[in-house]
Parts: C-alpha cells; structure tokens; sequence
C-alpha cells in the first residue's frame, strides 16, 4: 500500500504471504522472508524506527544462518547440537525394529549392504533384552525358616549338550532356606533323582542329626516321589506354573 506522507511503502505480511505462498521470520532487529516450497530465504529488512526495512539485496539460499548471526550476540545465545555417534550398522538396527544381526545381513538393499558391512558393531544392543522379558520382576521374599532343614529347595537342570568325563547331563541342586547352603549332584538319567534325594535326606540325618519337613520344588515328573516323602514325613510343597524364581 501506499501512504502520501510516507517516504516509502508498506507491506502487508498476511497479503504477502497469501499471494507469494512464503512466511515470515521476526526477529528484535530483523525480519527474513522465507519460500515455502524451498525453505530459502527470499527476503531481509532491518528493524528502523520499529519498523522492518527490507533491503534491497540478492540472497543466497543459505543466507538466513549467515545474517542470524550478525544479529545475535553469540555469547547470549543457549544452543544444543545433537549428533548420533552409533555406527551405522546399529542405526538400521534401531531403524528396522531391532532386527537381528543375521536377519539385517540379509537385506539386499544396496543403502543398506554398502553401510552396514564395513561397520558391524559387536557391542551388543541394551534394548533388546529388555524388550523380549515376559513378565515383571517378582517381588523379594522375606521368607526365613527358624531352623535349618525345615524347608530345602531343589530344582534339576538338564539335559546339557555336552556330558562330564563320568558322562553326566544333569545336576541336581538343593539349597538349605535358612543356611543357603547349597548341595550338587551330578546325574547321568533324570530317573535318578528319587535316588539322589533319598541319599540326601540320608545324609542329613546322620550327619547333622536332623531331618527334612518341607521339600519345595517345581511341577516336574522326576519330584513325584510320594512313596518316600509319606515314609519319612516330609512334605512336598510345589511351586506355582511357570515361576523358575
């Protein structure tokens, strides 16, 4: 618009940015006009008696960051500058829903084969484990016995894939509630659990002159040995399903 008593004209912002499909950038002392289609600045003006000058200048399309800086004091501003320092084989990692190092191989992609195999990352990720849990971590349990042998946890683990020298695949662990104490038997047939808590149980009771109330284990075939706990007075307590703690 123009004004007769005005050495100069004014421009309307919502006019402009409506007809030439640009924006605008206002600043305490300076304005920038910026195109939509290429984010480039197209436009500059100085603030003069509380009023934005535009110049009469060409400007480059990365001008906007170069005359910022001849209107801030450095010193004054709080920037943060972020960089990604993972290699690139752990940002497809990231990218691809933590894919797995051999299925990220496999991509045959060229992006993907020419950033991923000079840079394979061996650290491993700390996110995955995390993410594959099924269930929350249980509560601790105060639960003490007021003597030792009232209650001995035990448990079998096996078959391992590779037998000791005697050619045993399995061990049996039981562990004392109030001493943590802990016992292992080397087993080569799960069947012969029934034998090695008997043994047990034996040697408690000559050895330590005491005998066993609470027998605690999981719901495995090899602990349903009722025969022996009715004989000897020991109950079998049992775990709940799917509660390795």
């Amino acid at each position: 618009m123009c004004v007769p008593s005005f050495t100069f004209n004014l421009l309307s912002a919502p006019t402009l940015t409506k007809n030439v499909s640009c924006c605008f950038v206002f600043l305490s002392t300076a304005c920038f006009l910026q195109d939509l289609m290429s984010w480039t600045m197209i436009g500059f003006g100085e603030m003069k008696n509380r009023l934005y000058h535009l110049k009469h200048v060409e400007v480059s399309p990365d001008a906007l960051m170069c005359t910022l800086s001849k209107y801030f004091d450095i010193h004054r501003l709080h920037s943060v500058c972020a960089t990604n320092t993972n290699h690139l084989f752990d940002l497809w990692h990231y990218c691809l829903g933590h894919i797995s190092n051999s299925r990220l191989q496999l991509i045959r992609d060229p992006v993907v084969i020419q950033t991923t195999r000079s840079t394979i990352n061996e650290v491993p990720c700390s996110i995955c484990p995390l993410a594959r849990q099924h269930r929350l971590p249980f509560n601790q349990s105060l639960h003490k016995s007021s003597f030792n042998f009232e209650l001995i946890h035990c448990d079998l683990w096996g078959p391992c894939s590779v037998a000791t020298y005697d050619g045993s695949r399995y061990f049996l662990t039981l562990v004392d509630d109030l001493s943590r104490s802990t016992w292992v038997y080397l087993l080569r047939y799960k069947s012969d659990t029934q034998k090695f808590i008997e043994s047990f149980c034996n040697l408690i009771h000559t050895q330590f002159g005491a005998k066993i109330k609470y027998l605690k284990s999981d719901n495995g075939a090899e602990f349903h040995i009722q025969d022996f706990f009715h004989k000897n007075g020991i109950i079998h307590q049992r775990t709940c399903v799917e509660t390795p703690q």
